[in-house]
């Protein structure tokens, strides 16, 4: 998120607190650690994860049209909205470069922060909650009790990282 090409890189802490506003609106209590096994894709919630997903971006469109004494119009990525609604609310994974990765490598469902990709998501851990409740068990024995989303954002992170590690290992061997 603030990598030398991110827009907010030349903004301090206080271009987010209108988010912190926005997320602590009372309507979107209801999307904190939403529970996957009753969510449905018709639901209110999953509508709401995206109308907050958009006000997230406005947000950040009006905080960044002045960056470092130049005016910009830039649209937030769907990594910097899908870190804040997982680090915020545990809504979503975060669509980060290697989550987005270790989807495609699953290649169950699309890979994209959209209403069918994240409709599908919740379905993934649906057909797999067995083992998304045995890692958190086995997680929270040692460690906080992460939440549905957060969980499946370890894993596709994870299956991302393994092939990024996969592929620095073959360029190596050839290189």
């Amino acid at each position: 998120m603030y990598r030398g090409s991110s827009f907010i890189i030349w903004k301090d802490y206080q271009i987010h607190t209108p988010t912190i506003r926005v997320l602590l609106e009372q309507q979107y209590r209801q999307l904190r650690n939403l529970d996957l096994n009753t969510v449905r894709t018709e639901n209110a919630e999953v509508s709401l994860v995206f109308t907050l997903a958009t006000r997230l971006r406005q947000l950040y469109v009006a905080a960044g049209i002045r960056s470092n004494g130049v005016t910009v119009h830039r649209i937030p990525t769907n990594t910097l909205v899908t870190k804040i609604l997982l680090g915020t609310l545990a809504c979503t994974p975060a669509y980060d470069r290697l989550v987005v990765e270790g989807m495609k490598y699953i290649n169950e469902f699309p890979a994209t922060f959209s209403l069918g990709g994240y409709s599908s998501c919740i379905d993934f851990f649906r057909r797999n909650l067995k083992e998304f409740k045995a890692a958190q068990e086995q997680i929270s024995m040692r460690g906080p009790r992460y939440p549905p989303m957060k969980l499946v954002d370890m894993y596709f992170w994870s299956i991302g990282n393994q092939l990024q590690e996969l592929e620095k290992k073959k360029k190596m061997e050839t290189g």
